[in-house]
């Protein structure tokens, strides 16, 4: 029996190892077990009271040299064969890399810390979709978030232009990062917000007297639909059923009194899902991107979760799609449904790796 390890301390970790170990398919009768690693103090107690078939491997601490000195032990002792890790943090620190140098690379989906900039860093992954020729925003740049003239010029011309501007903190933001702006009268407070939101990872990562980038890009309309891609190392590529999940904090739609959260709850599939949608995605988004990725020699198995609008005729057909951000992770909570419906989980991530 192969076991399949999701590395995290969420709900989609614990409920992907439960699907793993649960789900039956027809197709792939062979029986897998799921696994969290790390996990919570809570999960392993639960798991026993819900008679839950999930083993856990716990980890020293939350660090990420903690995270990949446990899975490297783990796979050698041969209590896992594969791993998935779920926080993006453990990507941009470097996990899958410590994993190859101890010679278990082919163990484990997840870019490299060369490529984790994809998420990362939302202003190279513009300039990634460029490169691959993938629709994004109609338009965006890169100003200094100290240059409020600038930025307030710039918010004021896309506003009259194509009705809203958004900003965005292009770091790790845990799904918070970017902020809707629908009139002139909101510029400064929203700017204000997302600078005392902001700062002290500005000056973290630069310092008081350097530049602090930020991303201003004009105001997407359409459906927000977003796609769970799993690539292998030869880019080849599975696209997921979609989700949707309600991101406001609120009711009703995005705005500074009701911002963005990291997510509060999801539905799969997305009520506009359509085959001709899923290929879409496939031809604009997915496979430029993995070619690019594959030029760039950053690829290998990965999970790519790009968040999109699309917008839809009189007849709900897709017309066009636009990428506003790519994730190399699972989306939490979209991944729940999506895996609650997949019925070859442990089989699709062994085909992965």
């Amino acid at each position: 029996m192969k076991k399949i390890a999701f590395a995290g301390t969420d709900g989609r970790t614990m409920l992907s190892a439960l699907i793993v170990s649960t789900a039956k398919s027809d197709e792939y009768p062979e029986e897998y077990q799921g696994v969290v690693v790390r996990g919570t103090p809570a999960m392993p107690r639960f798991a026993e009271l819900m008679n839950w078939p999930i083993d856990f491997i716990p980890t020293a601490s939350n660090s990420v040299e903690d995270y990949a000195g446990g899975l490297i032990q783990a796979i050698g002792d041969g209590k896992i064969d594969y791993v998935v890790p779920m926080p993006e943090a453990l990507l941009f620190d470097g996990m899958v890399d410590m994993i190859e140098q101890a010679g278990h690379g082919g163990r484990v989906i997840g870019l490299s810390k060369a490529g984790a900039f994809i998420e990362g860093d939302k202003l190279k992954g513009k300039e990634l979709c460029r490169t691959a020729g993938i629709p994004v925003a109609d338009s965006w740049l890169e100003v200094d978030a100290k240059d409020y003239p600038t930025i307030l010029s710039s918010c004021l011309n896309l506003i009259a232009a194509y009705g809203g501007a958004v900003l965005k903190y292009p770091y790790s933001a845990g799904g918070k990062g970017a902020r809707i702006i629908l009139n002139a009268w909101q510029i400064r407070e929203v700017y204000d917000t997302l600078i005392n939101d902001y700062r002290d990872a500005y000056r973290r990562l630069f310092g008081k007297k350097n530049r602090w980038p930020l991303l201003i890009e004009s105001l997407m309309s359409g459906v927000e639909i977003s796609f769970t891609i799993l690539v292998d190392a030869g880019g080849n590529y599975q696209i997921l059923p979609t989700a949707m999940d309600y991101p406001e904090r609120f009711e009703g739609p995005a705005s500074k009194d009701n911002p963005i959260t990291g997510g509060v709850g999801a539905i799969s599939p997305h009520p506009m899902e359509t085959a001709r949608l899923i290929q879409m995605a496939g031809e604009t988004i997915a496979a430029p991107l993995i070619r690019t990725m594959k030029e760039m020699n950053i690829l290998r198995p990965c999970i790519l979760y790009p968040g999109c609008f699309v917008s839809l005729n009189s007849a709900k057909e897709p017309t066009r799609i636009r990428v506003s951000e790519i994730n190399i992770r699972p989306g939490e909570p979209e991944a729940q449904p999506v895996a609650r419906r997949i019925r070859n989980l442990g089989a699709l991530v062994e085909a992965t790796a």
